[in-house]
């Protein structure tokens, strides 16, 4: 037996200020799978489903742009000619504000990537967990936790970076993800997004939420980089 919930969180695009995407511009769309169904696709803040079999079985994918983050989870504890899936792939638009507009910046988005993978018994055992972060021209960086046959459980922890030219005011568009899939084990991967050394009074403003993306603090170093 199964059972399927979806999750989700409406927000006001109105409640953006008005240095963010415009109101009028929907919010890129993100897109959650779980359990190897079809795949939904939400413009809300925030969104996610799971799935629940009988015996043990389960796949969780999620978003929150409020928190800048993406996860999934999946467990499937025996051998299936078909693994446990989950995967989310999270879309936004970002604009820098607080200074002003045509300034060159240098985009410095960071995503923390938490993940397991186990195989506590059992063969043949497929247990992966991945997240990453994609821009158009900046490229792919990811992170992976694989555990395919039995033993202590995999963990990483692990910070990678993209970063690119753009100007204040000027919208740049970035997908995060995370996948996790489960095969006589568990696995799971938490993504979270940041911004590093952003100039004094700049901020990053994204469609889907009214708050700040989190941002990591500017350090004197980088600012005398700028000057050298």
């Amino acid at each position: 037996m199964l059972r399927t919930h979806r999750i989700s969180t409406l927000a006001s695009v109105s409640a953006l200020t008005v240095a963010s995407v415009a109101a009028a511009d929907p919010c890129p769309a993100n897109l959650v799978c779980v359990a190897g169904q079809t795949c939904e696709s939400m413009t809300t803040v925030s969104g996610g489903r799971e799935a629940i079999f009988n015996g043990g079985p389960w796949a969780y994918a999620d978003y929150d742009w409020g928190a800048a983050s993406c996860r999934t989870i999946t467990a499937l504890p025996f051998w299936s000619p078909t693994a446990m899936t989950g995967n989310v792939e999270a879309n936004e638009d970002f604009v820098v504000t607080g200074i002003p507009p045509g300034t060159p910046v240098t985009i410095h988005a960071r995503i923390r990537v938490v993940a397991t993978a186990h195989s506590p018994g059992g063969t043949p055992a497929a247990n992966h967990a991945t997240g990453w972060l994609e821009h158009a021209t900046a490229g792919h960086v990811e992170a992976v936790a694989s555990s395919e046959s039995v033993g202590p459980q995999v963990n990483i922890d692990q910070v990678l970076a993209l970063d690119f030219a753009n100007l204040a005011g000027e919208t740049f568009h970035l997908t995060m993800g995370a996948r996790s899939d489960a095969l006589n084990g568990n696995s799971r991967a938490t993504v979270t997004l940041t911004f590093a050394d952003l100039p004094p009074g700049a901020t990053v403003a994204s469609c889907h939420s009214s708050a700040p993306t989190p941002t990591t603090p500017v350090t004197w170093g980088s600012i005398k980089s700028q000057y050298r």
